[in-house]
């Protein structure tokens, strides 16, 4: 029996404006959808990608998740969660950026 096995990149090609950067997935704390750019967050600075965010969904490690149509979180660096009625506020380790995940996604996200 031949079982597909998905190949994640440990590192994503990411950049500066014109500088390229090759990161590691861990240092990654989310990628959001901003001004129709893929932006990818660091603890330190902020990056874009070529890729969209159905395709880092398609390729990332499982501990990448969606929690919204803009966003994809690392779940091993957030530092908190608080719920509200309509939404969930994800706040991130050592930084002071906050994202927003939406109700639909909020259960994979627990």
């Amino acid at each position: 029996m031949n079982k597909k096995t998905k190949c994640y990149a440990k590192s994503y090609d990411l950049y500066s404006g014109s500088t390229e950067f090759y990161l590691e997935v861990g240092d990654i704390l989310f990628f959001e959808t901003e001004d129709r750019q893929v932006r990818a967050h660091t603890e330190n600075q902020l990056y874009t990608t070529h890729q969209r965010l159905y395709e880092l969904e398609e390729n990332l490690p499982i501990e990448f998740i969606r929690i919204s149509k803009s966003c994809i979180v690392n779940v091993n660096k957030i530092l908190a969660l608080t719920k509200s009625l309509s939404n969930c506020l994800v706040q991130f380790q050592n930084l002071h950026k906050q994202v927003y995940a939406s109700r639909r996604y909020y259960k994979s996200l627990q």
